[in-house]
């Protein structure tokens, strides 16, 4: 599982080109962060293991609280705000 800092940049959609997996997983440490509104190609399954994330839909907001998850069907809107320090892994099915 890849390791994310806050100031790295990913995409998880350019990995359908490069990688045969049917799933990836990536670890986070995030402080203050918003993600502002976007979309994925492929589903995400977000689990905090401290820290809460506030997840925006287009008609629903949802706080994501430590030892949840919470799933991002494909191509769907969404925002994940964090205001302090969150760590959390995050699934994206390919």
């Amino acid at each position: 599982m890849a390791w994310l800092q806050q100031s790295d940049h990913f995409d998880p959609d350019r990995l359908n080109d490069s990688l045969n997996v049917p799933v990836v997983g990536i670890a986070a440490e995030t402080g203050q962060h918003d993600s502002g509104f976007h979309q994925h190609n492929m589903g995400q399954l977000l689990f905090t293991q401290r820290g809460c994330i506030k997840i925006t839909l287009a008609n629903q907001i949802s706080i994501l609280p430590p030892t949840r998850v919470a799933w991002i069907p494909p191509k769907t809107q969404h925002r994940a705000e964090m205001r302090s320090s969150v760590g959390s892994y995050i699934f994206f099915r390919l």
